[in-house]
């Protein structure tokens, strides 16, 4: 589940800014590790608890399923990352982007996970990066991932 602040929030959707990439990954927060409180509704109110900032009324809770999530950006990466080539440059392909996600907790916050791209660099892992930002933001708003951020 990621925090969207207001500022990547337009009206009832988020924009792809709200999946900034920071330290080499996106910070998220593991809604299943509290599946012992029970409910969804439960379970969100634990990943608010979780968060080392303020939350604003008017940001989202955005819940990424990580398999749609892996399974969607992976589609994504290989019909972008062939490249048509120019007159002046050979065709090419990238090296194959991994992306993965992985528990990474924080000292307060247990929950803590990353997103994380691996196996790309360059020019090449800008646009991933770009991508992984808009597929999430694709993800985040289908019906039933998008959470108050304050109740």
């Amino acid at each position: 589940m990621r925090y969207c602040s207001p500022s990547s929030v337009d009206g009832d959707l988020v924009e792809k800014r709200a999946f900034k990439w920071s330290g080499g990954y996106i910070s998220v927060n593991w809604v299943e590790y509290f599946n012992s409180a029970g409910s969804l509704k439960k379970r969100v109110e634990r990943v608010r608890g979780a968060f080392q900032i303020k939350l604003s009324r008017n940001g989202r809770l955005a819940q990424i399923p990580v398999g749609e999530a892996k399974r969607k950006i992976m589609d994504v990466f290989k019909s972008n990352f062939k490249r048509i080539p120019d007159v002046d440059t050979p065709a090419r392909s990238i090296q194959p982007a991994q992306i993965r996600i992985k528990h990474h907790p924080e000292e307060g916050n247990p929950a803590h996970t990353g997103i994380f791209l691996e196996q790309v660099a360059g020019e090449d892992r800008e646009l991933a990066m770009s991508l992984v930002s808009m597929e999430l933001a694709k993800i985040a708003n289908l019906p039933g991932n998008l959470f108050p951020a304050v109740e």
